[in-house]
């Protein structure tokens, strides 16, 4: 393709990326649902710019479960990667932004390159690209603040090297394929493990012995790039590590069974459907769909009508997505399936029992193969028509998206505002930590906007990756704002005496040099009143500066 080819279909994707993501790009605001993962996330690419423009590996950090410390690994390290020149430009919610928005631009890009390919070059290719980075699913994970969920370009990508592959048979294609299902695996999980069960399906079902070499060549590559970061992942984890931040329980699958399951009309279903209402169910602001929209279907439909054989690895490969994305058990209507008492495992309780280390539990992620490939069909339907039909159809698919799907739009927003006083906690020399009360806001991660609190302070907080008094590293101080209580076995050497007062402030003073109160978070909690009396009773009154009651410890 030529320069100017290149231009436009940037220009174009940009465009789109823009559109479906304002108006975070233009309003100094992060994209995704205060309530819920965006600050996790924006903190993880803080994280990773903190230790590496350090020279230190972003592995072992005392920056959460202070002053301690542990061992965290974050989930999004293609992301963060990115986004390190522009973390260091410009800020890290510039950075953050800007890799969320480019995800949008990837997919639309990548998925039209993959429908020339398949297809050969026309204006067709366009409706496959906007279909693909305007799908509800991915709208949705974005707004939710999952950072890594939102790298769907990789899948399409594999799908086309693996189509180029399969075609020509040629090293440097099978090197490629190699790399791009390498990537896809470090960039999610969920995402390397739907391309290597798709493609290796597909491998399989047009089977050649001339492939065979290629194939391993290009499994060697894939391996040495996904394999490390896997292991890496795995040895953060409590117990694997004692020092692990990341603690995740022996019966996690069976207590995520409910809250992750997926109704096979998630799929069809137009409208505010989801499977699980998570809102009403759990008070949690999370929007999870695999909606593939009833006008991408009526033309895949089509493709596969009018284009007969050559779509049928296709359409294969977009059921067992579906049919993986189920989950462990048949989930319909709010219950689940299965002859009397007995739950039937689906194909992906196989992979759990198979892989029950892994805690793989969002099942509705593997459906991202089916997107890509209805993407595909999508502009595969409409080779040979004119410009105006195709471009009505790319308005008719986002409108579906935007106004008869699930998804929030304008996609949710948070804010970047840090308050003043955490500058002047980062400018003070005292290396002691930061203790943002109230610890959680019922069910949601309201709290955890502490962590991008800390991306201007800069000093130790008491959580892990979760603000949750639960998960944190300091369980006494919380039990003794709660419940007033404080264990007899515990007393402080630096104890004035064996009062219960003199231990809570030598604990403190040892930990922390500020505590804050966020009168705000504080009331949605309940906990306002509590907080209040206890830290004064045993602190003093507080100073008071924009709304925040703190102590200077």
């Amino acid at each position: 393709m030529t320069r100017k080819v290149w231009f436009r279909l940037g220009a174009v994707y940009l465009a789109l990326a823009l559109f479906l993501c304002f108006p975070a790009p233009f309003s100094g605001e992060l994209i995704g649902n205060p309530d819920i993962d965006v600050w996790n996330h924006a903190w993880g690419y803080f994280y990773w710019f903190e230790h590496l423009s350090q020279g230190i590996m972003p592995w072992n950090t005392e920056l959460v479960f202070g002053p301690e410390g542990g061992v965290l690994y974050f989930v999004d390290p293609l992301g963060a990667l990115a986004s390190l020149p522009f973390t260091a430009l410009f800020g890290v919610g510039f950075a953050y932004n800007l890799v969320q928005i480019s995800r949008f631009f990837f997919a639309g890009l990548v998925s039209h390159l993959l429908c020339k390919e398949v297809t050969g070059d026309g204006a067709h290719c366009w409706a496959a690209g906007v279909a693909y980075a305007s799908t509800p699913y991915l709208l949705a994970e974005q707004g939710n603040g999952i950072s890594e969920v939102g790298a769907v370009g990789w899948i399409p990508l594999v799908f086309w090297m693996a189509y180029r592959a399969f075609q020509s048979n040629k090293r440097r294609d099978w090197m490629l394929l190699g790399l791009a299902q390498g990537l896809c695996s470090v960039a999610s999980f969920y995402y390397g493990l739907t391309t290597a069960l798709l493609v290796g399906g597909w491998w399989l079902f047009a089977f050649r012995k001339e492939r065979i070499l290629g194939s391993l060549f290009a499994g060697v590559i894939a391996a040495l790039l996904a394999v490390p970061v896997f292991a890496i992942f795995r040895a953060s984890l409590w117990p694997n590590n004692p020092r692990g931040v990341i603690r995740r329980s022996a019966d996690l699958n069976e207590e995520l069974l409910a809250h992750n399951a997926v109704d096979p009309r998630e799929f069809f279903m137009p409208g505010d459907f989801q499977s699980v209402d998570l809102m009403e169910q759990y008070g949690e602001a999370f929007v999870h769909t695999a909606y593939l929209r009833l006008s991408a279907l009526f033309l895949a439909g089509w493709a596969c009508w009018k284009v007969g054989k050559a779509v049928r690895p296709w359409v294969m490969m977009a059921l067992v997505s579906l049919v993986l994305a189920l989950g462990s058990v048949l989930w319909w209507d709010g219950n689940f399936i299965g002859p009397g008492e007995r739950r039937v495992l689906l194909p992906f309780g196989w992979l759990q029992e198979i892989l029950p280390q892994l805690a793989i539990t969002h099942s509705s992620r593997l459906s991202i193969g089916a997107q890509a490939i209805v993407a595909l069909l999508v502009g595969w339907s409409l080779v040979g028509r004119s410009r105006r039909l195709i471009g009505g159809v790319c308005v008719a698919l986002i409108a579906e998206t935007l106004l008869f799907s699930s998804v929030q739009w304008p996609l949710p927003m948070a804010s970047m505002e840090v308050p003043p006083i955490y500058t002047s906690i980062g400018e003070s020399s005292d290396k002691r930590g930061v203790l943002d009360l109230p610890a959680e806001v019922g069910t949601t991660m309201a709290s955890s906007q502490y962590f991008w609190f800390q991306t201007q302070h800069k000093k130790p907080v008491p959580y892990g990756p979760d603000a949750r008094s639960e998960s944190s590293a300091d369980p006494l101080i919380f039990r003794w704002l709660l419940y007033g209580s404080w264990p007899k076995d515990k007393r402080i050497p630096s104890a004035r005496s064996d009062g219960m007062d003199d231990q809570v402030i030598a604990h403190l003073r040892a930990r922390y040099g500020w505590i804050v109160l966020h009168e705000n978070l504080a009331d949605r909690a309940g906990l306002k009143a509590v907080l209040q009396r206890r830290l004064r009773d045993l602190l003093g009154p507080p100073q008071v500066e924009d709304g925040l009651f703190y102590w200077r410890l």
